[in-house]
């Protein structure tokens, strides 16, 4: 994802192997608009999120209608 070629992004905190809030630190400005779910109330990777300028934050369980009005948001504001 180092080319601007996607303009959303929806990647959970903690995956296998990887650490989602690291992911979004590592990304190329400008990053794509980032919305990060979660499980856990990990309060210092969801400060780490933020002042990475993740997008949105949404915790697990979500109502499927608040991710699509995430989306639409973040699509909104790439345009």
């Amino acid at each position: 994802m180092q080319n601007r070629d996607v303009d959303i992004v929806v990647m959970d905190v903690q995956m296998p192997n990887r650490d989602g809030v690291s992911v979004l630190q590592q990304l190329s400005p400008p990053p794509p608009a980032v919305i990060m779910v979660t499980a856990y109330a990990v309060e210092e990777r969801l400060r780490a999120a933020v002042a990475a300028n993740a997008f949105a934050i949404l915790h697990k369980p979500f109502p499927v209608g608040r991710l699509l009005a995430l989306v639409a948001s973040a699509s909104r504001s790439a345009a």
